[in-house]
């Protein structure tokens, strides 16, 4: 069975010149993102069959980050990072480390904004390809596409505008399961030499709330969402059960 993950229409490309070196301009985007003080953006995630999802990220040197999603709030604010669940209203904080960050934007739906805290996030990247010049959405884009592992079965492709900054990307695997490509669209991206105000970034827990307690978070909990629950997994270094059926 073939599955697709989408976060835009995807749209036929045009190149406008033969295949180049990429890896010199991914690692132009890479120090660009890194070299920003702040960044600020809008993006939306589709899933074919489904409704867009809506998504903000606000990004400040040395430490702060703020990921707005549709399930789900992520906030650090240099001590601690706070994950808020819109669901059911709850929260919980854990201590801030380098890595604790990193693990919070390596997903699917942040990982292109790591670079602004990891300045090797591409370095692992394999083969890179400048397939030059596109149109995407009305946007003029240059199109790299890369080998995510050795066997070439997860490839990513990102296209970059006239900015140098990465607009659009789209993330291929295969599988038992078939192909899923994952695509990203930003609707606004916007970066700045100037770091923003840390109460700008800070978690301000909304009316009704409650903040879970350290029995509560070990507790065993099941998650609908398979993304979630690999997210929660990462931060606390446990192993994950999948329960599925058929009604058949």
């Amino acid at each position: 069975m073939r599955r697709s993950l989408l976060l835009l229409a995807a749209l036929a490309p045009v190149v406008a010149f033969a295949q180049t070196d990429g890896k010199p301009l991914l690692n132009d985007v890479q120090a660009k993102l890194n070299g920003a003080k702040s960044l600020a953006a809008t993006y939306t995630i589709q899933i074919i069959g489904g409704t867009s999802s809506e998504y903000s990220v606000t990004l400040s040197k040395p430490n702060l980050a703020k990921l707005d999603g549709p399930a789900t709030q992520v906030v650090a604010d240099g001590t601690n990072i706070t994950f808020f669940n819109k669901t059911d209203k709850t929260y919980y904080k854990q201590p801030q480390t380098a890595e604790a960050l990193e693990q919070a934007f390596n997903q699917e739906n942040a990982r292109i904004w790591l670079p602004f805290f990891k300045p090797d996030t591409f370095a692992s990247v394999l083969k890179v390809r400048n397939e030059g010049s596109t149109t995407r959405r009305g946007i003029q884009v240059t199109k790299l596409s890369a080998y995510l592992d050795e066997t070439g079965k997860r490839t990513m492709v990102i296209y970059v505008d006239s900015t140098g900054l990465p607009r659009q990307q789209e993330i291929s695997q295969q599988d038992i399961r078939g192909n899923s490509t994952l695509l990203l669209y930003a609707k606004s991206l916007e970066i700045s030499d100037q770091p923003m105000e840390a109460n700008k970034l800070a978690f301000v827990a909304p009316e009704g709330s409650r903040e879970m307690s350290l029995d509560e978070l070990n507790a065993n909990k099941w998650y609908e969402n398979l993304e979630e629950a690999k997210a929660a997994a990462a931060r606390t270094h446990k192993l994950i059960m999948v329960d599925f059926y058929a009604d058949w």
